[in-house]
């Protein structure tokens, strides 16, 4: 059985968020092979939100701060009452996404961890980037075992993290995926999620932190920390090289699927990887 997934974007329309939708169109967005959905601001509709071709109309105005998180949890609330799913994918519009390895994660997740409702990439970090050819990122006391290439299975986050001011959440750069229970949770608790992202403003991507918090708060589900999604990555093509003996384009593998901040590099990396 194939799991179903809808993958939502955000988008503004200014020229650089422009550019960067109409490069992720032109590169990996067509191999992804599950519907892609930008959400755009559109403050005529009557609705909160309304579907016209492969955008959601969401009824706020252009700009960032809450607006943009407004985007993403109209997604969330729209796919919950119109569509058959079993998980969503918030990423944002400047991060590559490697079709074949993003497909293998959630078929693995699928099938092998059917309990596991919220999967991301841990945060905070400390600010270093990160380089997949080594392993020797510095990370707040035991943020450190969750550095690129330890093993990523091992997703148990330390009592010292969960009690911690540093509360662990999915960065919406690389992006989070949502099981249908998580975006259950989040749709039945709409109106706390709001007013919590209000408090939080003028943070402009408060979505990643309000979102995790609701679903500790709500439905006390826990971030799945997988280091397969990278946000903070280095500008070098060592994030993506692989040992030469282990095919770039494998679908089993386990190497980095998604990384934020290469919407400048599309077009290389699908060439450097032979898509």
């Amino acid at each position: 059985m194939e799991p179903k997934v809808l993958i939502n974007i955000p988008a503004c329309f200014q020229d650089r968020y422009l550019k960067e939708i109409q490069d992720g169109l032109d590169t990996w967005v067509p191999l992804i092979k599950y519907p892609v959905i930008y959400s755009v601001s559109n403050p005529s509709i009557e609705s909160e939100y309304i579907l016209v071709g492969n955008q959601l109309h969401c009824k706020c105005s252009d700009e960032l701060n809450l607006n943009f998180s407004l985007k993403r949890f109209y997604f969330i609330k729209w796919a919950f009452e119109t569509q058959e799913f079993d998980y969503l994918y918030i990423v944002g519009s400047d991060a590559f996404v490697h079709p074949y390895r993003f497909r293998h994660l959630i078929k693995d997740y699928f099938t092998n961890y059917p309990d596991v409702d919220y999967i991301g990439e841990v945060y905070p970090r400390d600010g270093s980037t990160l380089d997949f050819t080594v392993n020797t990122h510095h990370y707040i006391e035991d943020w450190r075992i969750f550095s690129p290439g330890y093993n990523w299975k091992n997703t148990l986050l330390p009592p010292s993290i969960l009690n911690s001011e540093y509360f662990p959440f999915a960065v919406g750069g690389s992006g989070y995926i949502l099981s249908k229970k998580a975006v259950e949770i989040l749709v039945k608790n709409f109106e706390f999620l709001i007013e919590y992202s209000k408090s939080l403003s003028p943070h402009d991507w408060a979505d990643d932190w309000a979102l995790s918090q609701v679903l500790r708060l709500k439905g006390d589900i826990k971030l799945h920390h997988d280091s397969r999604f990278c946000n903070f990555t280095s500008s070098s093509w060592d994030s993506w090289r692989v040992p030469p003996e282990v095919p770039i384009f494998i679908e089993d593998s386990d190497f980095v699927v998604v990384q934020h901040n290469r919407s400048l590099e599309f077009k290389s990396i699908m060439e450097k990887l032979n898509l």
